[in-house]
């Protein structure tokens, strides 16, 4: 169910009903539900959009919010919520000026490859908080192998041996990229990997930060620690040429 165009709080409300009903009593179903917002333009309905109206993007944060709580509570009254695995994740943050700049997809720090990754399980998993490096292509096993389903996929991994056992998520690195400006500016191609708490931006002018001590990513650290950088780079090169059939 896409709700990109949804602007109705009665409208929404009927599909997730429509989309509920359809689910045989007992059976297995799966439901997809894309909630467009947060995302600019910044343009949250009433009453969010007067109760946040000197910050509309977190006007647009309260009203995802409550379309997911009111979804929940859908489940909750249908007497399904105690026996549905609930995930919650995003596709990328926003920058909001940070690193001037104003939204997504020219580059690739923090502010928009961190997101959040929510998986609840009453009670099969218990209440904490997963400690360690995750990515979007580990959804999928984590939730095939979370239902009993073979998790075999061509990337990613299941979190849900650590998430159960309450341990840190090995950290086997992290490959991100942002190919928007050199798909449509011409700019260079801009490709990255995580590994160990140290980030490398692999550009012309390459970057490194330490992420523990500068989350903000303010000190490239490249030229006084280029041994490190060659180490990540590496890895990066040994991601993408696995990545390559694919």
């Amino acid at each position: 169910v896409d709700e990109d165009s949804v602007d109705d709080t009665h409208r929404f409300r009927m599909r997730r009903q429509h989309l509920l009903e359809k689910a045989p009593a007992g059976s297995p179903w799966f439901a997809w539900v894309h909630l467009y917002e947060p995302h600019e333009p910044y343009d949250p309905p009433e009453p969010y959009r007067s109760r946040f109206a000197s910050d509309l993007y977190a006007g647009e944060v309260a009203f995802a919010d409550a379309r997911l709580g009111a979804a929940l509570d859908e489940l909750s009254r249908r007497g399904l919520l105690a026996n549905t695995l609930v995930v919650v994740a995003a596709d990328h943050g926003e920058s909001l000026g940070e690193h001037q700049e104003r939204t997504h997809g020219l580059f690739a720090y923090d502010s928009t490859l961190r997101v959040p990754l929510v998986l609840w399980a009453a009670p099969s998993l218990r209440s904490g908080v997963l400690r360690g490096p995750a990515q979007l292509v580990d959804v999928m096993p984590t939730i095939l192998e979370m239902v009993g389903l073979p998790a075999d996929v061509p990337n990613g991994r299941s979190l849900w041996s650590f998430a159960s056992a309450g341990r840190p998520v090995a950290d086997a690195g992290v490959y991100f990229e942002a190919l928007n400006a050199s798909l449509t500016r011409h700019w260079a191609p801009l490709t990255g990997v995580v590994h160990g708490g140290l980030k490398f931006v692999d550009l012309p002018i390459p970057e490194l930060y330490d992420l523990a001590s500068d989350p903000g990513e303010r000190v490239n650290l490249f030229a006084r620690r280029r041994d490190v950088a060659g180490v990540l780079a590496k890895r990066l090169a040994a991601m993408r040429d696995a990545a390559a059939p694919a």
